[in-house]
């Protein structure tokens, strides 16, 4: 639980990142990729490391700008949270290669 809650904080930290990417671009969520938001939140990592602490596994614009999606993973137990923004409309989902997402392999958190 405390790797995926890691996982979790990270997935919400690129939100928050994804969002002031936007701010600077005019509203846009064009720029918001794995690397801009590396650059613009440096405590974000793009790979476990040494660490397997969890990271960022992908960040991308969605709707021509108008939206995002980001996605970290818990490398302990390969679970992955993403935070979806379709034209404002924010959903945040798991998927687990077993049962890490309150005891199934999808569901929402």
């Amino acid at each position: 639980k405390a790797n995926d809650a890691q996982a979790k904080e990270l997935a919400r930290t690129a939100q928050t990142t994804a969002e002031s990417i936007a701010t600077d671009s005019n509203g846009s969520y064009k720029e918001v990729t794995e690397t801009k938001i590396a650059e613009y939140e440096k405590s974000i990592p793009l790979s476990a490391g040494t660490s397997k602490s969890a990271f960022l596994k992908k960040a991308k614009e969605l709707e021509s700008g108008a939206g995002y999606e980001v996605e970290a993973e818990s490398p302990a137990t390969k679970d992955t949270y993403t935070i979806t923004n379709k034209a404002g409309v924010i959903s945040r989902t798991c998927a687990s290669p077993t049962t890490g997402c309150a005891g199934a392999k999808t569901g929402s958190w």
